[in-house]
């Protein structure tokens, strides 16, 4: 039925929808209008709109790509949150639960996009390019925080000459006390995120994996 009106009257209806609600992104279950506009970005994508119909919609903002306008509101939420914490590491609250799914998606995309995949990347070069500017960590956020706690003790070390810590020393000696735990997995050929980079980085700071066996040695060395 919506076939049946003029574009100019569905321009009209459009641009009533856009002054009420500040876009003209109308949902397709909106009904007839709402149709009207995925009709719009087909004949878009198939070159069926004249220039004064493109310039009319760009007047109101129109979307003509849906998925580039979600990547765009994404984007523009990470970069505010890059913005005011100074890292990329989204935590998985209620709050930034789909950021922190996003995040994870451009994460992959890459990996495939470096990988050479046969199936056409949905991340392009100039998302990427845009993500870099923004200093985006490309690592998963496991990695960051991995790294975040060996800054933290590094620092505790040339403060304290030591990293003996345990379970009794907060959140850093709970990590420690983890680091061992992955350590003896490892050991046991069971699964691990400890890698052979993680142990060297930890031993290059004298990392003791056993405070029982550093204890002893230090009893044999007096």
């Amino acid at each position: 039925k919506w076939k049946k009106k003029s574009w100019e009257e569905r321009y009209d209806e459009l641009k009533v929808y856009f002054d009420t609600h500040r876009d003209s992104n109308v949902p397709l279950k909106s009904g007839s209008l709402g149709g009207w506009v995925q009709y719009q970005r087909q004949c878009y994508d198939k070159g069926n709109l004249s220039t004064y119909q493109v310039d009319k919609l760009n007047e109101i903002d129109f979307i003509f790509n849906v998925k580039n306008y979600q990547w765009d509101q994404r984007f523009i939420e990470l970069k505010a949150f890059i913005e005011e914490h100074g890292h990329s590491c989204i935590p998985s609250t209620s709050t930034y639960k789909s950021l922190q799914a996003w995040c994870g998606s451009q994460r992959k995309l890459r990996q495939m996009k470096q990988a050479e995949a046969t199936i056409n990347c949905a991340l392009t070069d100039e998302q990427e390019e845009r993500l870099d500017s923004i200093n985006f960590d490309w690592q998963s956020s496991h990695d960051y925080m991995w790294k975040q706690r060996l800054q933290q003790l590094k620092a505790f070390k040339e403060e304290n000459g030591h990293v003996k810590l345990n379970k009794s020393n907060g959140q850093l000696g709970a990590w420690v006390e983890t680091q061992r735990t992955e350590y003896r997995f490892k050991m046991e050929e069971q699964h691990t995120h400890l890698t052979d980079e993680r142990i060297d980085e930890l031993e290059s700071i004298g990392f003791v994996w056993s405070i029982r066996d550093a204890e002893r040695d230090n009893d044999v060395s007096r």
